[in-house]
């Protein structure tokens, strides 16, 4: 798990993975993936495949039920995990029944009313830095433009319906303030929806 493809690593994500697997109670693996800009797209996305390919292999040996395998993540560990999500699916490799992407980083889109409003740093990351973090995961900015790396919505459009294809969920939780409120995205904190066949439903839950 990292920050913005450049920032973190197992130690820095200790404790929020103890308290998932504490509040859930399921096995939970963290991935200390290679950081940008050492390392750039795919590579992060490949190692993390590779992972998951090894636990649907090997996870019964330490007791994990390789047949209920979610995949999740937050900031740019949810990007990787939706790209991951995706690349098995048009693969049709069946390993991942669930993804949870927390706060997600998937559009390096800046000209929303989201980032005018709030794009000033304040909060912590302003847009220039955004910026920079999305630059160094790739190797040209044109390659923000693929749908492995970026997306304009939560799910991709380019989810097509499969009747080979279990149904997959995902549950999305977001921070209200980075979307902005013309933007279709905009609705309450948790939505979740269908990596098949992209229909979506908002909760009313908050996130927590």
């Amino acid at each position: 798990m990292a920050a913005v493809f450049a920032l973190g690593d197992l130690d820095t994500s200790d404790r929020f993975l103890r308290l998932v697997a504490a509040e859930s109670g399921v096995v939970v693996c963290g991935v200390d993936y290679a950081l940008a800009p050492e390392a750039r797209f795919p590579v992060q996305l490949e190692q993390i495949l590779r992972v998951i390919g090894w636990l649907a292999a090997s996870g019964q040996d330490f007791g994990i039920d390789t047949a209920r395998l979610a995949l999740g993540g937050d900031s740019a560990g949810a990007n990787l995990a939706l790209s991951a999500m995706l690349a098995l699916r048009d693969g049709r490799v069946d390993l991942v029944r669930q993804g949870v992407l927390v706060y997600p980083m998937l559009s390096p889109a800046a000209d929303t009313e989201s980032h005018g409003l709030f794009g000033d740093g304040r909060f912590g990351l302003s847009t220039a830095r955004l910026d920079w973090f999305w630059r160094a995961y790739v190797d040209t900015a044109a390659m923000l433009t693929d749908p492995r790396i970026a997306r304009s919505a939560p799910i991709s459009p380019a989810c097509r319906r499969s009747s080979s294809w279990r149904p997959h969920s995902i549950l999305c939780a977001t921070m209200p303030i980075f979307w902005p409120a013309s933007s279709p995205r905009r609705g309450s904190p948790t939505r979740s929806a269908s990596i098949s066949n992209c229909r979506t439903a908002s909760s009313s839950s908050p996130a927590s």
